[in-house]
Protein backbone atom coordinates (compact mmCIF):
# COMPACT_ATOMS: atom_id res chain seq x y z
CA UNK A 1 0.00 0.00 0.00
CA UNK A 2 2.36 2.69 1.24
CA UNK A 3 4.56 1.82 -2.65
CA UNK A 4 1.76 2.68 -4.44
CA UNK A 5 0.89 6.07 -2.11
CA UNK A 6 4.41 6.75 -2.38
CA UNK A 7 4.54 6.19 -6.15
CA UNK A 8 1.27 8.45 -6.73
CA UNK A 9 3.00 11.40 -4.43
CA UNK A 10 6.16 11.29 -6.24
CA UNK A 11 4.06 11.08 -9.69
CA UNK A 12 2.36 14.35 -8.48
CA UNK A 13 5.26 16.26 -7.20
CA UNK A 14 7.43 15.53 -10.39
CA UNK A 15 4.94 18.16 -11.67
CA UNK A 16 6.11 21.83 -10.84
CA UNK A 17 3.45 23.48 -9.09
CA UNK A 18 2.64 20.53 -6.61
CA UNK A 19 5.22 19.66 -3.31
CA UNK A 20 2.82 17.87 -1.19
CA UNK A 21 -0.07 15.49 -1.78
CA UNK A 22 -3.57 15.11 0.16
CA UNK A 23 -5.37 12.71 -0.18
CA UNK A 24 -9.35 13.06 -0.28
CA UNK A 25 -12.71 10.74 -0.71
CA UNK A 26 -15.42 12.64 -1.65
CA UNK A 27 -13.73 16.03 -0.23
CA UNK A 28 -12.92 14.31 2.79
CA UNK A 29 -9.33 14.26 4.12
CA UNK A 30 -8.14 10.80 3.72
CA UNK A 31 -6.50 9.85 7.27
CA UNK A 32 -5.18 6.38 7.11
CA UNK A 33 -5.05 3.78 4.07
CA UNK A 34 -5.55 0.12 5.71
CA UNK A 35 -2.46 0.30 8.21
CA UNK A 36 -1.20 3.42 6.44
CA UNK A 37 -2.03 6.64 9.00
CA UNK A 38 -1.60 9.66 6.41
CA UNK A 39 -1.09 11.94 9.51
CA UNK A 40 -0.13 15.06 7.38
CA UNK A 41 0.50 15.90 3.68
CA UNK A 42 2.78 13.67 1.93
CA UNK A 43 5.78 14.97 0.09
CA UNK A 44 8.28 13.46 -2.47
CA UNK A 45 10.43 10.76 -1.54
CA UNK A 46 12.50 9.43 -3.98
CA UNK A 47 14.86 7.13 -1.97
CA UNK A 48 12.14 4.66 -1.39
CA UNK A 49 11.05 3.54 -5.22
CA UNK A 50 12.58 3.30 -8.62
CA UNK A 51 14.66 0.94 -10.10
CA UNK A 52 18.02 0.15 -9.00
CA UNK A 53 20.73 1.57 -10.96
CA UNK A 54 23.40 -0.92 -10.88
CA UNK A 55 25.43 1.45 -12.95
CA UNK A 56 25.17 4.08 -10.31
CA UNK A 57 26.15 1.11 -7.95
CA UNK A 58 23.23 1.01 -6.77
CA UNK A 59 21.85 -1.60 -4.43
CA UNK A 60 18.00 -3.02 -4.00
CA UNK A 61 17.62 -3.36 -0.34
CA UNK A 62 14.65 -3.24 1.95
CA UNK A 63 14.75 -1.39 5.20
CA UNK A 64 11.61 -1.62 8.19
CA UNK A 65 10.18 1.43 9.39
CA UNK A 66 7.62 2.10 12.47
CA UNK A 67 4.32 3.70 11.06
CA UNK A 68 1.43 5.02 13.39
CA UNK A 69 0.26 4.48 16.62
CA UNK A 70 0.31 0.72 16.47
CA UNK A 71 4.36 0.70 15.89
CA UNK A 72 3.77 -1.47 12.55
CA UNK A 73 6.74 -2.03 10.87
CA UNK A 74 6.53 -1.90 7.24
CA UNK A 75 8.92 -3.00 5.05
CA UNK A 76 10.07 -0.33 2.05
CA UNK A 77 12.27 -0.88 -0.55
CA UNK A 78 15.18 0.90 -0.83
CA UNK A 79 18.04 2.12 -3.11
CA UNK A 80 21.38 2.05 -1.49
CA UNK A 81 24.77 3.09 -3.33
CA UNK A 82 27.50 0.72 -2.83
CA UNK A 83 30.20 1.90 -1.05
CA UNK A 84 33.93 0.78 -0.86
CA UNK A 85 33.96 2.32 3.30
CA UNK A 86 31.42 0.17 3.94
CA UNK A 87 29.59 -3.26 4.29
CA UNK A 88 26.22 -3.14 3.36
CA UNK A 89 25.43 -3.61 7.03
CA UNK A 90 27.01 -0.52 8.13
CA UNK A 91 25.80 1.13 5.07
CA UNK A 92 21.86 0.13 6.40
CA UNK A 93 22.86 0.94 10.19
CA UNK A 94 23.88 4.27 8.87
CA UNK A 95 20.66 5.30 7.14
CA UNK A 96 18.65 3.90 9.89
CA UNK A 97 20.65 6.46 12.10
CA UNK A 98 20.27 9.19 9.93
CA UNK A 99 17.22 11.15 10.36
CA UNK A 100 15.48 9.25 7.74
CA UNK A 101 12.05 10.11 9.23
CA UNK A 102 9.32 10.93 6.34
CA UNK A 103 5.60 10.79 5.64
CA UNK A 104 4.77 9.24 8.96
CA UNK A 105 7.86 6.12 8.63
CA UNK A 106 10.25 6.93 11.46
CA UNK A 107 13.14 4.80 12.45
CA UNK A 108 12.19 5.19 16.26
CA UNK A 109 16.20 5.24 16.93
CA UNK A 110 17.07 8.10 19.14
CA UNK A 111 18.92 11.38 17.40
CA UNK A 112 22.51 11.49 17.83
CA UNK A 113 23.11 7.58 18.32
CA UNK A 114 26.42 6.80 16.67
CA UNK A 115 27.97 3.61 15.45
CA UNK A 116 30.65 2.38 17.52
CA UNK A 117 30.89 -0.81 15.74
CA UNK A 118 29.54 -3.53 13.62
CA UNK A 119 30.78 -6.91 12.94
CA UNK A 120 29.36 -9.67 11.19
CA UNK A 121 30.52 -13.43 12.87
CA UNK A 122 28.95 -16.10 11.73
CA UNK A 123 25.34 -14.72 10.49
CA UNK A 124 25.03 -13.11 13.51
CA UNK A 125 25.61 -9.06 13.05
CA UNK A 126 26.80 -7.50 16.39
CA UNK A 127 26.21 -4.16 16.64
CA UNK A 128 27.77 -1.60 19.19
CA UNK A 129 25.74 1.69 19.95
CA UNK A 130 26.47 4.74 21.63
CA UNK A 131 24.77 5.74 24.95
CA UNK A 132 22.27 8.62 23.28
CA UNK A 133 20.43 4.87 21.82
CA UNK A 134 19.41 4.69 25.68
CA UNK A 135 18.41 8.10 26.01
CA UNK A 136 14.76 9.19 25.61
CA UNK A 137 13.97 6.34 24.83
CA UNK A 138 11.40 4.04 27.71
CA UNK A 139 11.12 1.28 25.38
CA UNK A 140 13.85 0.13 23.37
CA UNK A 141 11.99 -2.78 21.77
CA UNK A 142 10.60 -0.49 18.90
CA UNK A 143 13.97 0.79 17.56
CA UNK A 144 15.71 -2.48 18.25
CA UNK A 145 12.78 -4.54 16.01
CA UNK A 146 13.77 -1.79 13.10
CA UNK A 147 17.43 -2.47 13.06
CA UNK A 148 16.83 -6.52 13.45
CA UNK A 149 13.83 -6.77 10.73
CA UNK A 150 16.11 -4.34 8.48
CA UNK A 151 19.66 -6.08 8.97
CA UNK A 152 17.87 -9.58 8.80
CA UNK A 153 17.32 -8.44 5.26
CA UNK A 154 20.51 -8.72 3.81
CA UNK A 155 22.32 -11.92 3.06
CA UNK A 156 24.23 -13.44 5.51
CA UNK A 157 22.70 -12.16 8.35
CA UNK A 158 20.15 -14.14 10.70
CA UNK A 159 20.35 -12.81 13.75
CA UNK A 160 21.32 -9.66 15.40
CA UNK A 161 22.90 -8.72 18.69
CA UNK A 162 23.02 -4.80 19.75
CA UNK A 163 25.37 -3.81 22.77
CA UNK A 164 25.40 -0.23 24.09
CA UNK A 165 28.79 1.45 24.90
CA UNK A 166 29.99 -2.23 24.91
CA UNK A 167 27.01 -3.77 27.32
CA UNK A 168 24.12 -4.82 26.92
CA UNK A 169 21.16 -2.90 27.24
CA UNK A 170 18.90 -3.47 30.40
CA UNK A 171 15.58 -5.05 29.82
CA UNK A 172 17.23 -6.56 26.29
CA UNK A 173 17.76 -10.16 26.06
CA UNK A 174 18.27 -11.27 22.64
CA UNK A 175 17.81 -14.63 21.85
Amino acid sequence: QLTSIMGLVNALTALPEIDRVELTVEGELLLRIGSVSLSGPLVRDERFLGPVRSGLGERDSTIYLAHGQDSLLLPLPLRLRQSAAYSPAEQMVRFLLSDSSLNALRPCIPAGTRLNSIRLEKRICRLDLSSEFLEGNENLLLPIRVITASLCTLEGISAVRITVDGAVPAGYSPR
